[in-house]
């Protein structure tokens, strides 16, 4: 973009707020919280926000004290910057004050308005790699059940599936025949 070139932005809306609370003002009011009490609370339940296990009961004391320290260290984090929040996007006209601290909360508008074709093919490529995921998570299931050992791909044969995939094939459809357990 040149200096002073129409450019697409993005206004924010506050509307996604209040259908939130609305919904489950539970969530929401927790989601809000300082990151301090979520993070006590967090640590109170042994869980974090994925359902994962903060620390091991079966640990001794001072290992659990530091893998609740490591915890509230990483969700406490660094805070953001001020110089972050002034930072213009590469190749964007919009600066601070449209974007910054205190400002209007505009930013330059995402892939989705700018670039439509580009954003298709990447949500296409996420879509099909989150569908083999999906299956192959399956396929190996039914091997465990069978007590067969699982499949294992290397990064370019997974690519390789991918693209498949987005051409509308089903690469895995050979090992789910190849692999069925008894029924």
């Amino acid at each position: 973009m040149g200096e002073g070139q129409p450019e697409r932005a993005t206004i924010p809306g506050h509307e996604n707020s209040y259908i939130n609370f609305w919904l489950h003002p539970l969530g929401d009011s927790f989601n809000k919280l300082n990151p301090f009490w979520q993070t006590m609370i967090d640590l109170g339940e042994d869980e974090d926000y994925r359902k994962k296990q903060i620390w091991n009961p079966q640990d001794p004391v001072v290992k659990r004290i530091m893998d609740s320290a490591k915890f509230a260290a990483e969700q406490m984090g660094t805070p953001i910057s001020f110089e972050q929040q002034t930072e213009t996007k590469a190749g964007s006209n919009i600066k601070w004050p449209e974007t910054g601290v205190g400002g209007l909360g505009i930013r330059p508008a995402g892939m989705k308005d700018t670039n439509p074709g580009a954003f298709k093919q990447m949500m296409n490529y996420k879509d099909s790699e989150a569908a083999i995921d999906s299956q192959l998570s399956k396929i190996n299931d039914k091997l465990v059940a069978a007590g067969r050992p699982r499949l294992h791909f290397n990064h370019f044969q997974k690519q390789k599936m991918i693209q498949a995939k987005m051409q509308g094939k089903d690469p895995l459809a050979s090992y789910e025949k190849m692999y069925e357990g008894p029924q």
